[in-house]
């Protein structure tokens, strides 16, 4: 059996800027975040290391049918992290963790069809890259996903849609997802 014996204690900040016209599920506006994490055995930990991740979210309704997200995320981390501690592509139709190393960078889109108030469908893809160092990301090889999906607005008050999306990964791997507002974070 795998026992796995790490402490980690760490302190972090990180500054946000957010015009979404609604943190549920957001129509227009965007989202900005950056944050760094320090870890060590000062902190309460075994290990010395630190996190940084930059993410944003933007989101547009050109349209009253028509509307569109895009997200950007970079993930960096130096020093010795334990493997669950590394940055990892996470996107819908990626396995969780599968794809991780101390250097991420992560692009997605999603295009947003709203049949009635209440129903819309959505397309979104993506793709991303993972390496040993920030620029080794160059030479790294692509990481793609992809799907469709819909959702159903049952709240109305808070504009808080829920949904299935049904995504493809590299190699027709499927996995379907229930969710409740947006799909980022």
């Amino acid at each position: 059996a795998f026992e796995l014996d790490e402490i980690v204690g760490g302190l972090g900040g990180g500054l946000e800027f957010d015009t979404r016209d609604n943190f549920l599920d957001a129509r227009r506006g965007m989202d900005l975040i950056a944050t760094g994490t320090w870890f060590g055995p000062s902190l309460g930990g075994d290990e010395s290391f630190a996190l940084f991740d930059i993410q944003g979210l933007f989101y547009g309704q050109p349209t009253q049918r028509w509307g569109y997200g895009l997200r950007v995320d970079a993930g960096l981390s130096s020093g010795d992290p334990p493997f669950f501690e590394k940055p990892s592509l996470q996107m819908r139709g990626l396995p969780a963790t599968k794809y991780l190393n101390n250097a991420i960078l992560l692009g997605e889109a999603e295009l947003r069809y709203s049949l009635d108030s209440r129903w819309t469908l959505l397309g979104f893809g993506g793709g991303g890259r993972v390496a040993d160092t920030w620029h080794d990301l160059d030479d790294a090889s692509g990481v793609f996903a992809g799907g469709a999906g819909f959702r159903y607005l049952m709240a109305p008050q808070l504009g808080l849609g829920s949904g299935l999306d049904f995504a493809w990964g590299p190699g027709g791997e499927f996995a379907f997802y229930m969710q409740m507002g947006s799909a980022w974070r």
